[in-house]
C-alpha cells in the first residue's frame, strides 16, 4: 500500500502544533509560510478531516489533531533513528521528567550511570510534581517520567518502579522527641510541613497516615523538599520525607527519627509513559536499563550512614575504622598524640605505636624492657632541639 503522507508534512503539522501558528513553524523549518501553510493544507486533505482549531491568531489541536500528534510524533522520531541506523555511535535524545524527591535524590545517579554507558546520549531532566508530569506527558513534552504516587489517567501507562522508605523527622530538640513514643494524638498537635497539593508525596502521605493522624492542626506548606528540611532543622515543625533525602542530616545529628504509630512506612514509585508512545531504540535502552538489577538500590545506600564522630576522630571520619583494643589501652597511656601524629600522615609515629602495642601484649616481667625501648627508639628518631 503507497502511503501518501510526505515526512514533510508531519514535520510541519509537529511544528505547528508545537509553535501555535504557521508563521513560527515554517521559520523553525526554514520554509516559506505559503509553504508550510499548503503542506498543513495537504496533509489535512489526505486524511479527511481538520486537526487545527483557531483562537485568534493561535492554532489550537482539535480532537483528531491531539489523536493524531503521537502518531506523527512518533514516525518523525523513527525516521531519525533511521538515518543513524548504521553510524558507528548510536545515539538518543529523551526527555526525562521526575517528580521532586526522585529528580533531586535518585535519577542524578541512575542519569550519571546511563551517560558513562551511553556516552553520545543527550538527555534533558525536568523536575516537576507529579500533576505537572502527567500534564507533560499528555503534551508529549517528555518521553517517560518517574513519580512518587499512584497516576490515574486513562492515558498514562504506570508501572511499579522502586520501593521507598518514609520516616517521620523532627529537630532534636523538638518537644516530640522527648517522649518514648508519641501517639497519634500527640503528633496531630503538632505543626507539619507538607509538599503542596498535587505533589506525589503530599497524597501518599495523607493515605498512609490520614486514617489515624487525621487532619493536623496546623500545617506549613512547602514546594520544596530541600526547603521542608530546612524548615524542620529550624524547629518549624515536623514532616514525613523519603529516608533517601535526609540520610547525611541523620547521620550528623541534625535531623532525628520519629517512632511511627502504625510502624514503618512504605511507598512505590512509579515509571510512567503515554499509551500511545512509541518507544524509540534510544528510550526502550533508557527503559531497561532503569529496571536493571546491577543499579544500587538507593533504601540501601541510605542506610549506610555513620554515626557522627567526636573529638578529634570527627575530622579522619572519611577513614574511620575501630582501632584495637590494645591500641586505644596505649592511647590512655600517653600515645594519643604519637596516634595523632599517624592520622595526619607521619611516618615516624607508626613504630612508637608498634613500641606501644608490643608493651601491652608483652608479659608483665617483660613490660619495663619494652618500655624502655619505646622511649630510646623515639629518643633517636625525635631531631635535636
Amino acid at each position: 500500500m503507497q502511503c501518501r503522507i510526505t515526512l514533510k508534512q508531519l514535520a510541519t503539522f509537529v511544528a505547528v502544533a508545537d509553535l501555535g501558528s504557521v508563521t513560527r513553524a515554517s521559520k523553525d523549518l526554514s520554509l516559506s509560510q505559503a509553504a508550510a501553510s499548503m503542506s498543513l493544507q495537504d496533509l489535512e486533505h489526505q486524511l479527511g478531516t481538520r486537526l487545527f482549531d483557531r483562537h485568534g491568531k493561535r492554532l489550537v489541536l482539535n480532537e483528531h489533531g491531539r489523536r493524531f500528534y503521537p502518531h506523527a510524533k512518533s514516525t518523525l522520531e523513527g525516521a531519525q533513528e533511521a538515518e543513524t541506523l548504521f553510524q558507528q555511535q548510536l545515539t538518543c535524545h529523551l526527555r526525562i521528567g521526575a517528580s521532586t524527591t526522585i529528580g533531586a535524590y535518585l535519577l542524578p545517579e541512575l542519569l550519571a550511570s546511563f551517560l558513562a554507558a551511553e556516552p553520545q546520549s543527550r538527555l534533558e531532566l525536568k523536575v516537576e510534581n507529579t500533576e505537572r508530569i502527567v500534564e507533560s506527558l499528555c503534551n508529549f513534552t517528555i518521553d517517560v517520567g518517574f513519580v512518587e504516587g499512584p497516576v490515574q489517567h486513562p492515558d498514562i501507562d504506570v508501572r511499579p518502579w522502586r520501593e521507598d522508605d518514609l520516616v517521620l523527622i523532627a529537630a532534636p530538640g523538638h518537644p516530640l522527641t522527648r517522649l518514648p513514643r508519641p501517639d497519634a494524638q500527640a503528633l496531630a498537635s503538632a505543626r507539619w510541613i507538607t509538599r503542596e497539593q498535587g505533589s506525589g508525596t503530599r497524597n501518599m502521605l495523607e493515605h498512609l497516615i490520614g486514617p489515624w493522624l487525621g487532619s493536623p492542626q496546623q500545617l506549613l506548606e512547602v514546594s520544596n523538599g530541600e526547603a521542608i528540611k530546612r524548615c524542620v532543622i529550624a524547629g518549624a515543625g515536623i514532616a514525613c520525607v523519603s529516608r533517601v533525602m535526609v540520610g547525611g542530616e541523620l547521620a550528623l545529628g541534625q535531623l532525628c527519627t520519629l517512632p511511627c504509630p502504625s510502624g514503618p512506612l512504605k511507598r512505590t514509585l512509579y515509571r510512567v509513559i503515554h499509551k500511545d508512545k512509541q518507544p524509540t531504540r534510544g528510550l526502550a535502552r533508557f527503559l531497561e536499563f532503569c529496571q536493571s538489577p546491577l543499579l544500587p538500590n538507593h533504601t540501601a545506600v541510605a542506610s549506610k550512614v555513620v554515626r557522627p564522630l567526636r573529638g578529634r576522630s570527627q575530622a579522619v571520619a572519611s577513614g574511620y575504622k575501630r582501632r584495637p583494643a590494645t591500641v586505644a589501652a596505649a592511647e590512655e597511656r600517653g600515645c594519643d598524640r604519637l596516634h595523632s601524629s599517624r592520622l595526619q600522615g607521619s611516618t615516624t609515629a607508626a613504630r612508637p605505636i608498634a613500641g606501644c602495642r608490643q608493651r601491652l601484649q608483652a608479659p608483665a616481667g617483660n613490660r619495663s624492657r619494652c618500655r624502655g625501648t619505646r622511649l630510646r627508639s623515639t629518643a633517636q628518631q625525635s631531631p635535636p632541639r
